[in-house]
């Protein structure tokens, strides 16, 4: 069995191939999003939450987090678009989340071609100056069913009579 790695290799190599936007990709606990002072943004940050068995299927729940820091200007003009460009942040950062979501989704992308299905329609939430960066952007989760290539050479022998 080798979903696990295949999702998150997939889902990486979809940053990094095909999104202009995103300096660094990461996987792991979301309490660890930005705790590297080095990183570059704008970073797109996932995680693995749950697996489901459907027999010839297996579906990945994955959180995605895709964000970047707001550059704040001391001169606020008090304009509605005011002094950061927060709203560039947020408007880049939809079209990032937006653009994962469509790879999945149909025949139309990356992630596609790999047979992956999207079984979930997704909501992203607005990321408002969470984590230590003060980041801004939008976290998603995405539901992904892969083929389940399990083989019959793979299943354990429970050592019960037949």
């Amino acid at each position: 069995m080798k979903q696990v790695y295949n999702i998150l290799d997939s889902i990486e190599q979809h940053f990094n191939l095909n999104e202009i936007n995103t300096n660094t990709v990461k996987f792991g606990e979301f309490d660890e999003v930005n705790l590297n002072k080095t990183t570059l943004f704008p970073l797109a940050h996932f995680m693995l939450e749950d697996m489901r068995f459907n027999g010839t299927t297996i579906e990945f729940k994955i959180r995605v987090l895709v964000a970047d820091v707001v550059d704040e200007s001391k001169d606020y003009d008090n304009s509605f678009k005011g002094a950061t460009n927060l709203q560039d942040v947020l408007n880049t950062q939809a079209s990032v989340i937006n653009r994962l979501i469509e790879s999945v989704r149909g025949n139309r992308g990356y992630l596609a071609e790999r047979q992956y299905v999207l079984k979930n329609t997704p909501v992203a939430k607005m990321v408002y100056g969470d984590y230590e960066n003060l980041l801004y952007g939008w976290e998603a989760e995405i539901v992904i069913e892969v083929p389940n290539d399990i083989s019959g050479c793979e299943v354990i022998d429970d050592g019960i009579p037949q």
